[in-house]
């Protein structure tokens, strides 16, 4: 894959939007996010303690571990389908949802896609079956991580994978270089984790990656990845023809 000169390693690789751009939100764009945290484990939070007559707010909440997908619904020992799951009334989980307890850090991100719908609306309104009009109410994005810090050296990525990630050698990570107060440090953007976020938690940057830039950035991820499918395609067919 050819990437485009010098956008690798110098401010040119930013190009600054004008108002209108940046408030229609622009793929490749720039926002501040709440990047969730991604652990090892997974935790519900459910009400742990409570009986009839107790007023609900002074029910105890319990946090407990989830072990496998049919976990995620299960009733806590002894409550009622209606109490185990009203934790926040405004959620209105139902009796195949749970409330995951997580992490969520503020950092930059790149919009990868922003015509998320509510898709029953969507789909009531495409089939005729309501009218109004639907609008995006969710974006896709890909976090950007530090690859130096400054102020905590000892955070900092190992060199030898700094250069790796500035010679392209890994497809689903586009090394960004520090630019004035956009970037503080160089970072790199992740391409294989991808978050969706409602489109009222974030805020848009004034900047977005040069559009040339980051199409091919994006090709080679799409390439890697239709490799993959491919190569499980050649296996496949060859399993077939050995039977």
């Amino acid at each position: 894959m050819n990437y485009p000169n010098g956008s690798m390693s110098d401010p040119s690789l930013y190009v600054k939007l004008p108002m209108r751009e940046k408030n229609e939100r622009q793929i490749g764009q720039l926002f501040w996010v709440p990047c969730p945290l991604t652990s090892s484990s997974t935790f519900t939070l459910r009400i742990g303690s409570w009986k009839a007559g107790m007023d609900i707010k002074d029910a105890k909440l319990e946090v407990k571990k989830v072990h496998r997908p049919e976990d995620i619904g299960r009733l806590s020992d002894g409550l009622h389908a209606d109490l185990s799951r009203m934790v926040i009334p405004e959620l209105d989980l139902d009796s195949s949802a749970d409330l995951i307890v997580g992490k969520v850090k503020r950092r930059p991100a790149v919009l990868i896609y922003k015509d998320c719908h509510n898709l029953r609306k969507f789909a009531g309104i495409e089939s005729g079956i309501q009218g109004g009009a639907s609008f995006p109410n969710k974006h896709v994005f890909a976090p950007i991580y530090s690859l130096r810090k400054e102020e905590n050296l000892d955070s900092s990525f190992p060199e030898k994978f700094i250069q790796n990630v500035k010679d392209h050698k890994y497809p689903n990570i586009v090394f960004l270089p520090s630019y004035a107060t956009l970037l503080k440090n160089d970072s790199m953007l992740v391409l294989s984790e991808m978050f969706v976020l409602s489109i009222n938690v974030v805020s848009p940057l004034d900047y977005c990656i040069d559009p040339t830039a980051f199409s091919v950035y994006l090709e080679t991820f799409n390439s890697a990845i239709v490799d993959e499918i491919c190569l499980l395609q050649g296996k496949l067919d060859a399993s077939s023809q050995t039977k």
